[in-house]
């Protein structure tokens, strides 16, 4: 097992990912003790004293949901020859993160559901100065652990949907709207979030914010395309659709 040794303290960092979307990255962060206790975000996260805990990451599958039962956030280790623990984090199948866990192993390629990831990492104590445990995103649902005690817990996420006019011509209107479904049968009386109406060739973007809409695991795309005046009447226009994660430096592309 690789650790990162910069210090003497070690830790022990868990955490319990439910559905699809491990975390974009990972990092210990220091700051001033005077900095605000009930600030509900970190500002300048790339500015400050950090470690990355990107790469590799233990994992245990919990499909049927006993590990907060079975305590691994303990990560126990048998003492005697009698003691029965019956996860072991240290030989267990390992994933990348940032990264999600469908196209990394074939086996999960449709998994929904929980995922415990765990690695060890060393921090030196510092006078003065707050550790902050940062995960750049994480979808749907997770909760964090560090050495045994329970830090927080985060549902929901944000998208980033970034709409592109490449061709369009006069006197024609486009409309774009975004559905969500929780079973992609069922899309609901009206969409989660709509484009203002454009008229011209450029880049627009816009900010899903998924915690306003629990259970949402589906996305659809509607639009419609409005052409007046005279000349040919049939519309003619080119565009796309990124949905990106926030949290993430990548993108999902989707042409329309």
């Amino acid at each position: 097992m690789k650790r990162a040794m910069v210090g003497s303290s070690s830790l022990l960092a868990f955490l319990l990912v439910v559905s699809q979307v491990v975390p974009s990255s990972g990092q210990a962060n220091a700051s001033s003790a005077s900095s605000s206790v009930n600030s509900p975000l970190i500002a300048n996260v790339t500015g400050r004293t950090a470690i990355s805990l990107d790469g590799t990451w233990n994992t245990i599958v919990d499909p049927y949901e006993t590990g907060v039962g079975s305590r691994f956030y303990e990560n126990a280790k048998p003492k005697t020859k009698s003691d029965l623990v019956e996860y072991d984090f240290d030989r267990s199948a390992k994933l990348r993160v940032p990264g999600d866990w469908n196209t990394q192993r074939e086996s999960l390629l449709f998994y929904e559901g929980v995922i415990w990831y765990q690695r060890y990492f060393s921090y030196p104590k510092r006078a003065h100065t707050r550790t902050f445990l940062y995960f750049g995103a994480a979808n749907y649902q997770a909760r964090v652990w560090l050495n045994g005690a329970e830090l927080g817990e985060h549902q929901g996420s944000y998208l980033v949907l970034t709409l592109g006019i490449t061709r369009i011509i006069e006197q024609q209107s486009l409309d774009i709207a975004i559905w969500g479904s929780q079973d992609n049968a069922e899309w609901g009386a009206k969409p989660m979030l709509s484009f203002p109406q454009k008229f011209y060739c450029g880049t627009y973007q816009l900010l899903l914010d998924l915690n306003q809409h629990p259970g949402v695991k589906y996305l659809r795309a509607k639009w419609q395309v409005s052409r007046w005046g005279r000349g040919d009447p049939k519309p003619l226009f080119g565009i796309y659709l990124f949905v990106q994660d926030a949290g993430k430096q990548g993108a999902i592309a989707k042409s329309a």
